[in-house]
């Protein structure tokens, strides 16, 4: 199983950190089979394991059982006997589908309430008015996922390089789809672009201490936006707050899924449509005054008038 699993992700282009959980669930899930033969795995031992894991964490087991899934498929077309036919052409672990025992999951899809902008904006601008450099960091990290619906990881990935003030555009060059994603600023975005571009100590806008020289998860300040806003969010909700929020202006569908670098699926009408940096740039506009509107922040990302405000953070 071990070989194979290298193998794999040899072949695959996998994220950092989806190869990072990979790694957890061969290593610890999966770890008294990595060196058992695949042929010796059978239908009832991964039912046995998928129950053993779902004592502790059903979403784990899950996600447990899905790597292996992927990597029998795999295994499946990339090795053959003498015939050209494929090792394994039964998955053990089409036993969960067959029997319909994988665990129910319940998919987080909150979303930063219209009435609840006004305060998480306030703490987080606290963030960025800070006398704390990490802080002014990840005040305006925050912000910025917000007003672009980027992926996390996607705008902790930029750098200053990537980003053109004559064109008032940035790119991000690390993305889900492994496609460059180029987009507009907006008069608020581009300020605080501006702003961290000044004060960032590393080759990325948003900087962080670590080896990577990268802002990684900031958790400890997070929590403190939850507690002093009373808004409960993830980093993730706030791409599900600009993709609902631009959904309510009629955005075109096509501009917002190019937005937030999702696929057009099925829509081969979307594969003619040519989506430029400029032709986004008015729907990128009207997506941050709404958002500013309904959180009652000016558009000037000036966080100037609160630097000598009391942080809650310090």
């Amino acid at each position: 199983l071990e070989d194979c699993y290298q193998a794999y992700i040899q072949d695959r282009k996998l994220a950092k950190n989806t190869r990072s959980n990979y790694q957890t669930v061969i290593d610890t899930h999966l770890g008294a089979w990595k060196k058992k033969p695949m042929k010796r795995i059978t239908r009832d031992m991964v039912e046995k394991r998928h129950q053993e894991l779902s004592k502790v964490s059903p979403s784990s087991a899950n996600k447990s059982m899905r790597v292996l899934r992927s990597l029998f498929n795999y295994a499946n077309g990339k090795y053959e006997d003498a015939e050209g036919r494929g090792l394994f052409p039964d998955n053990p672990v089409q036993r969960l589908t067959h029997t319909k025992i994988w665990n129910g999951e319940n998919r987080r899809n909150n979303t930063v309430n219209r009435t609840d902008l006004e305060p998480w904006f306030k703490s987080v601008m606290a963030l960025s008015a800070s006398k704390d450099e990490f802080q002014r960091t990840v005040g305006d990290y925050l912000q910025f996922v917000l007003l672009t619906g980027l992926r996390r990881r996607e705008a902790t990935s930029l750098k200053v390089s990537d980003v053109d003030f004559k064109e008032k555009s940035f790119t991000i060059f690390v993305t889900k789809n492994h496609k460059p994603l180029s987009l507009p600023m907006s008069d608020y975005t581009e300020k605080l672009l501006a702003r961290r571009c000044e004060q960032t100590e590393t080759e990325y806008v948003f900087h962080g201490s670590g080896d990577s020289g990268r802002l990684n998860d900031p958790r400890r300040l997070v929590k403190g936006i939850r507690e002093t806003s009373e808004v409960d969010f993830t980093i993730h909700d706030l791409r599900r707050t600009f993709i609902t929020l631009a959904e309510s202006l009629d955005i075109s569908a096509y501009a917002l899924k190019r937005l937030v670098n999702h696929s057009p699926g099925g829509d081969v009408t979307a594969g003619y449509v040519r989506m430029d940096v400029e032709r986004l740039r008015k729907p990128t506009q009207d997506i941050n005054d709404y958002i500013l509107r309904l959180a009652k922040v000016k558009k000037s990302a000036d966080v100037l008038a609160v630097r000598n405000s009391q942080s809650t953070f310090g």
